[in-house]
Protein backbone atom coordinates (compact mmCIF):
# COMPACT_ATOMS: atom_id res chain seq x y z
CA UNK A 1 0.00 0.00 0.00
CA UNK A 2 2.71 2.34 0.79
CA UNK A 3 5.57 3.23 -1.76
CA UNK A 4 9.15 2.79 -1.39
CA UNK A 5 10.51 5.80 -3.32
CA UNK A 6 12.48 7.51 -1.29
CA UNK A 7 13.12 5.00 1.66
CA UNK A 8 16.84 3.55 2.33
CA UNK A 9 15.69 -0.20 2.88
CA UNK A 10 18.14 -1.99 5.85
CA UNK A 11 17.26 -4.82 3.58
CA UNK A 12 15.02 -5.09 0.30
CA UNK A 13 13.88 -8.75 1.21
CA UNK A 14 13.63 -8.21 4.66
CA UNK A 15 11.88 -4.62 5.07
CA UNK A 16 8.42 -3.28 4.55
CA UNK A 17 7.68 0.94 4.61
CA UNK A 18 5.67 1.38 8.04
CA UNK A 19 4.95 4.37 10.33
CA UNK A 20 5.31 4.02 14.14
CA UNK A 21 2.28 6.26 15.91
CA UNK A 22 1.20 6.57 19.56
CA UNK A 23 -2.26 4.66 18.42
CA UNK A 24 -4.04 2.30 16.00
CA UNK A 25 -6.04 5.49 15.36
CA UNK A 26 -3.14 7.89 14.21
CA UNK A 27 -1.68 4.45 12.41
CA UNK A 28 -5.06 4.37 10.31
CA UNK A 29 -5.33 7.90 9.72
CA UNK A 30 -1.45 7.79 8.28
CA UNK A 31 -1.84 4.82 6.14
CA UNK A 32 -4.79 7.37 4.57
CA UNK A 33 -2.27 9.74 3.64
CA UNK A 34 0.67 7.65 2.32
CA UNK A 35 -1.31 5.05 0.16
CA UNK A 36 -1.10 5.71 -3.28
CA UNK A 37 -0.09 5.69 -6.44
CA UNK A 38 3.28 6.02 -7.68
CA UNK A 39 5.13 5.25 -11.07
CA UNK A 40 8.95 5.01 -9.71
CA UNK A 41 7.86 1.98 -7.59
CA UNK A 42 7.47 -0.81 -9.70
CA UNK A 43 5.13 -3.06 -6.81
CA UNK A 44 2.84 0.14 -7.15
CA UNK A 45 2.16 -0.05 -10.85
CA UNK A 46 1.06 -3.94 -10.53
CA UNK A 47 -1.68 -3.86 -7.31
CA UNK A 48 -4.68 -4.00 -7.18
CA UNK A 49 -6.56 -0.69 -6.74
CA UNK A 50 -9.55 -1.77 -5.74
CA UNK A 51 -7.94 -2.99 -2.61
CA UNK A 52 -6.78 0.42 -1.50
CA UNK A 53 -8.62 2.74 0.63
CA UNK A 54 -8.60 6.24 0.58
CA UNK A 55 -9.86 6.71 4.63
CA UNK A 56 -8.62 3.83 6.55
CA UNK A 57 -10.40 5.21 9.64
CA UNK A 58 -13.60 3.73 8.64
CA UNK A 59 -11.56 0.29 9.55
CA UNK A 60 -11.50 1.00 13.00
CA UNK A 61 -13.39 -1.20 15.52
CA UNK A 62 -13.15 -0.51 19.19
CA UNK A 63 -14.08 -4.28 19.86
CA UNK A 64 -11.96 -5.12 17.30
CA UNK A 65 -9.49 -7.29 19.17
CA UNK A 66 -12.36 -9.03 21.03
CA UNK A 67 -12.35 -13.04 20.52
CA UNK A 68 -8.69 -12.46 18.84
CA UNK A 69 -5.74 -14.93 19.04
CA UNK A 70 -2.53 -13.38 19.04
CA UNK A 71 0.80 -15.02 19.13
CA UNK A 72 3.55 -13.47 21.39
CA UNK A 73 7.34 -14.21 20.67
CA UNK A 74 8.96 -13.89 24.23
CA UNK A 75 11.66 -15.73 22.66
CA UNK A 76 12.84 -11.96 21.19
CA UNK A 77 12.33 -10.31 24.79
CA UNK A 78 15.06 -9.96 27.12
CA UNK A 79 17.51 -7.52 25.41
CA UNK A 80 16.47 -4.30 27.33
CA UNK A 81 14.12 -4.61 30.42
CA UNK A 82 12.78 -0.85 29.79
CA UNK A 83 11.38 -2.10 26.40
CA UNK A 84 10.40 -5.74 28.11
CA UNK A 85 8.11 -3.36 30.64
CA UNK A 86 6.26 -2.06 28.27
CA UNK A 87 5.78 -4.87 25.82
CA UNK A 88 4.08 -6.93 28.67
CA UNK A 89 1.80 -3.60 29.90
CA UNK A 90 1.01 -3.64 25.79
CA UNK A 91 0.28 -7.29 26.11
CA UNK A 92 -2.03 -6.62 29.10
CA UNK A 93 -3.69 -3.66 27.30
CA UNK A 94 -4.32 -6.16 24.07
CA UNK A 95 -5.53 -8.98 26.67
CA UNK A 96 -7.70 -6.50 28.51
CA UNK A 97 -9.09 -5.49 24.73
CA UNK A 98 -10.61 -9.29 24.84
CA UNK A 99 -8.05 -10.65 23.02
CA UNK A 100 -6.23 -14.21 24.08
CA UNK A 101 -2.39 -14.14 23.83
CA UNK A 102 -0.66 -17.48 22.64
CA UNK A 103 2.95 -17.97 23.99
CA UNK A 104 4.86 -19.13 21.19
CA UNK A 105 7.82 -21.57 21.69
CA UNK A 106 11.64 -19.99 21.14
CA UNK A 107 11.97 -19.38 17.79
CA UNK A 108 16.26 -19.75 17.39
CA UNK A 109 17.93 -18.98 13.89
CA UNK A 110 20.10 -21.94 13.26
CA UNK A 111 23.89 -20.86 13.36
CA UNK A 112 23.75 -21.22 9.25
CA UNK A 113 20.77 -19.07 8.50
CA UNK A 114 21.60 -16.20 11.23
CA UNK A 115 24.95 -15.82 9.28
CA UNK A 116 22.85 -16.18 5.79
CA UNK A 117 20.58 -13.10 6.89
CA UNK A 118 23.13 -11.12 8.39
CA UNK A 119 25.09 -11.37 4.70
CA UNK A 120 22.33 -9.95 3.22
CA UNK A 121 21.09 -7.33 5.04
CA UNK A 122 24.87 -5.67 4.70
CA UNK A 123 24.90 -6.71 0.70
CA UNK A 124 21.50 -5.29 0.10
CA UNK A 125 21.78 -2.00 2.85
CA UNK A 126 24.96 -0.80 0.39
CA UNK A 127 22.54 -1.33 -2.35
CA UNK A 128 20.18 0.34 -1.34
CA UNK A 129 22.33 3.04 0.06
CA UNK A 130 24.36 3.67 -3.05
CA UNK A 131 20.79 3.74 -5.00
CA UNK A 132 19.02 5.99 -2.72
CA UNK A 133 21.84 8.56 -2.93
CA UNK A 134 22.55 8.12 -6.90
CA UNK A 135 18.87 9.42 -7.13
CA UNK A 136 19.83 12.82 -4.91
CA UNK A 137 20.23 15.67 -7.05
CA UNK A 138 23.52 15.76 -8.87
CA UNK A 139 24.75 18.88 -6.49
CA UNK A 140 24.36 17.03 -3.35
CA UNK A 141 28.07 16.76 -2.22
CA UNK A 142 27.70 12.82 -0.49
CA UNK A 143 27.33 9.71 -3.33
CA UNK A 144 27.92 6.77 -2.44
CA UNK A 145 28.16 4.74 0.79
CA UNK A 146 32.04 4.84 0.72
CA UNK A 147 31.64 8.76 1.16
CA UNK A 148 29.39 8.33 4.06
CA UNK A 149 31.84 6.43 6.00
CA UNK A 150 34.75 9.20 5.09
CA UNK A 151 32.66 11.78 6.21
CA UNK A 152 31.95 9.93 9.53
CA UNK A 153 35.81 9.44 9.63
CA UNK A 154 37.02 13.39 8.83
CA UNK A 155 33.90 14.15 11.77
CA UNK A 156 33.81 11.98 14.21
CA UNK A 157 33.13 14.03 17.02
CA UNK A 158 30.16 15.18 15.59
CA UNK A 159 29.17 12.21 13.20
CA UNK A 160 29.29 10.01 15.46
CA UNK A 161 29.37 10.81 19.70
CA UNK A 162 27.28 7.58 20.40
CA UNK A 163 28.13 4.79 18.23
CA UNK A 164 30.51 3.89 15.50
CA UNK A 165 30.53 3.10 12.07
CA UNK A 166 31.45 -0.95 11.95
CA UNK A 167 28.15 -1.66 10.20
CA UNK A 168 28.58 0.65 7.71
CA UNK A 169 32.04 -0.77 6.94
CA UNK A 170 31.07 -4.27 6.99
CA UNK A 171 28.37 -3.36 4.99
CA UNK A 172 30.86 -1.32 2.55
CA UNK A 173 33.18 -4.27 2.47
CA UNK A 174 30.85 -6.31 0.43
CA UNK A 175 30.67 -6.85 -3.46
CA UNK A 176 26.92 -6.12 -5.23
CA UNK A 177 23.94 -7.74 -5.73
CA UNK A 178 25.54 -10.47 -8.19
CA UNK A 179 28.34 -11.97 -5.60
CA UNK A 180 27.93 -15.57 -4.94
CA UNK A 181 28.33 -15.19 -1.79
CA UNK A 182 25.00 -12.97 -1.88
CA UNK A 183 23.38 -15.20 -3.72
CA UNK A 184 24.52 -18.23 -2.17
CA UNK A 185 23.28 -16.49 1.63
CA UNK A 186 19.47 -15.20 -0.32
CA UNK A 187 18.63 -18.66 -1.22
CA UNK A 188 18.43 -20.29 2.74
Amino acid sequence: LVSRSGIIPISHTCDTAGPMTRSVTDAAILLSVLTGGDESDPAMLNRNNNQVSSDYTLFLNNNGLSGKRIGVARSFFGFHEGVDAIMEQSLQAIKEAGAELIDLPDFKLSPEAYQAQWLVLLYEFKAGVNAYLKGLPSDFPIRTLAQIIEYNNQNSATAMPWFKQEILELAEAKGDLNSQEYLDALSL
